[in-house]
């Protein structure tokens, strides 16, 4: 479906790009709009396209757009937007990239350990998104002589827990020592332009000396906003 996306896209007329851009609040619309027309006739989808019809919310479609349409009503860049071709939506200066070969993994379980860079101070990470019988995810980590503590985030709130996309860094000195970790989670859409080729929003999680903060970075509607979650 990946190389599907990024074909289409690439075959789309300039026109997009010669528009005004969407208004801001629509763009996840016109692009969920988009995504659903990929998607194969109803006899014809497995078990992964039915999910991706009801996470699409493909069936509440036609009366948003309705809703949208008398919202902008008597605006005609925003209805221009609506009236195209659903499937020449694309956000200009948008990147794609394609996968071909075997299909991929989902990680359930990661154990890291390694040194600060340039310095000799160690750090030992494990994440289990298997916890509470698939419900929770735990990170515990350690660094230094600051033993071992677990932050616990919910599997429901952050669903598709990338394992694979985790980056680390670990800053020892000052008062802003930590271990810093970040790692992707949620969709992929496609349709978001930027220079960050992975559009999915971002976890972080730090582990400081005395206490363990976490923030993730909300995408809605291409834009983004940074979220703090209870401190651990």
């Amino acid at each position: 479906m990946t190389l599907l996306l990024a074909a289409l896209l690439l075959a789309q007329p300039s026109a997009a790009a010669e528009m005004e851009p969407p208004p801001e609040e629509i763009v996840d619309f016109l692009g969920r709009r988009r995504l659903c027309l990929d998607l194969p006739a109803p006899a014809e989808r497995s078990d992964f396209h039915q999910s991706e019809w009801r996470r699409l919310a493909c069936g509440s479609l036609a009366s948003e757009e309705q809703s949208w349409r008398e919202r902008y009503r008597g605006n005609s860049g925003a209805l221009a937007w609506l009236d195209r071709d659903p499937r020449d939506f694309r956000v200009p200066g948008i990147m794609v990239s394609g996968h071909d070969g075997p299909p991929a993994t989902f990680v359930h379980r990661i154990e890291l350990a390694g040194t600060e860079n340039r310095g000799p101070t160690p750090f030992h990470l494990s994440i289990d998104s298997d916890a509470e019988n698939g419900g929770a995810t735990l990170f515990t980590a350690s660094w230094g002589d600051v033993p071992a503590r677990t932050f616990r985030i919910d599997n429901a709130r952050f669903p598709w827990l990338d394992l694979q996309s985790v980056d680390t860094a670990l800053t020892t000195q000052g008062a802003n020592a930590h271990l810093r970790v970040d790692l992707r989670f949620g969709y992929r859409r496609f349709y978001c332009a930027g220079e960050d080729e992975d559009d999915r929003p971002r976890l972080t999680i730090r582990f400081a000396r005395d206490r363990i903060s976490a923030a993730f970075q909300d995408r809605t509607n291409c834009a983004t906003r940074s979220v703090d979650l209870p401190a651990g």
